[in-house]
């Protein structure tokens, strides 16, 4: 048996003296997340997290998606945005391999009065050979390239709900990635991606930021001025790599205007802040 079935064989053993509720309540998930986060080996690591991709499903659907329990689980990133009919939830994790690129869980909550939970909701599945996040593509349910989102901000066109997400993507140890897309509820579920991002006059499904491993870089919500702010990203002059690119002590924005979150360059920021858990991570970033 190789090191994944050896993995695999702990996690189905941890797993099965865990109670028959395990699926469903907060305290057995939290287990598993504890689990996870303290397994010494990758193989261990992503059974866990397969362990966990099949049990959460259930939990969401017992009805406790929006609980005060399930935002208090360690080892969770939980986002809350909007309220009564447009509140959603975003609950996600990720996984540190030794390669150092990253695997992801991701469940999107959004309220419905039709649903006997009081909220739909959809898994944001990651494949075992992820794609790289773009500012074009229009993702499939099973090509999503995956991310820890940290931050979700609601906004309005008329009547027309509009999510800004903001996320973290460790991508593959040279480099980190930071993701602002829009979202859009739909009677077949969230549309991700919308094309609600102007950049130069240019709609684009989402920004990316791209930069060195060794650098940190601010992609953050503002709120006294209702805005993202960010670092604006350069490299060495005739240089065009993301992996030599880091903060040049200027800062762009995205501010809502007509329909729209218009990127702003070279704008004043007071204060920039590089906190919150996905700057800098040190050691096995894993939430």
């Amino acid at each position: 048996m190789g090191n994944r079935g050896w993995g695999a064989a702990l996690v189905a053993a941890a797993c099965a003296a865990l109670p028959a509720a395990a699926q469903t309540d907060p305290a057995d998930l939290a287990s598993l997340h504890a689990r996870l986060r303290s397994a010494p080996s990758a193989s261990e690591r992503l059974a866990f997290h397969d362990s966990l991709l099949a049990s959460w499903p259930e939990a969401l659907a017992s009805g406790i998606g929006f609980s005060d329990q399930i935002a208090a689980i360690p080892g969770i990133g939980v986002v809350d945005a909007g309220s009564g009919s447009e509140r959603i939830r975003i609950i996600g994790w990720n996984v540190e391999l030794d390669d150092r690129t990253h695997r992801y869980g991701c469940f999107v909550l959004h309220a419905s009065e039709k649903d006997p939970a009081g909220y739909a909701w959809e898994a944001r599945t990651v494949p075992r050979r992820a794609p790289v996040w773009d500012t074009t593509t229009r993702y499939r349910e099973n090509e999503y390239p995956g991310a820890l989102f940290y931050s979700a901000t609601l906004v309005h066109d008329g009547r027309k709900p509009v999510y800004l997400v903001l996320g973290w993507d460790g991508a593959d140890g040279t480099l980190n990635r930071k993701i602002a897309e829009t979202w859009e509820p739909s009677r077949e579920g969230m549309r991700y991606g919308t094309s609600r991002i102007d950049v130069q006059g240019l709609r684009t499904r989402r920004l990316v930021l791209s930069y060195r491993e060794d650098v940190t870089a601010m992609l953050r919500w503002e709120s006294p001025a209702r805005r993202v702010v960010m670092d604006h990203l350069s490299t060495p002059p005739g240089v065009q790599s993301p992996l030599l690119a880091g903060p040049d002590l200027t800062y762009d924005a995205l501010v809502w205007r007509k329909g729209r979150w218009m990127l702003l360059e070279n704008v004043e920021v007071a204060d920039p802040e590089l906190d919150g858990p996905w700057n800098a991570p040190k050691g096995r970033r894993r939430r």
